[in-house]
């Protein structure tokens, strides 16, 4: 399996917010990371963002078992 870790950093519930996250195996080995600026946009947008552009990336790598975890 593939973990990922997904964090968003918003300034305000109305704001400037980014999401970044991690891609770890099972042994906890680095495989690949993202991280994207959005601009203005709210917190669920942010957190909705970040977990379809992980599962995007784990489909495009052929990793087919994902253990996705947010920080909401």
């Amino acid at each position: 399996w593939v973990k990922c870790n997904s964090y968003r950093v918003a300034k305000g519930s109305l704001g400037l917010v980014d999401y970044d996250g991690i891609f770890r195996d099972h042994h906890a080995n680095i495989l690949g990371c993202f991280a994207f600026g959005m601009g203005i946009k709210n917190d669920l947008f942010a957190k909705l963002s970040a977990a379809i552009k992980a599962i995007e990336i784990t489909h495009t790598h052929g990793w087919r078992k994902l253990w996705l975890e947010c920080d909401s």
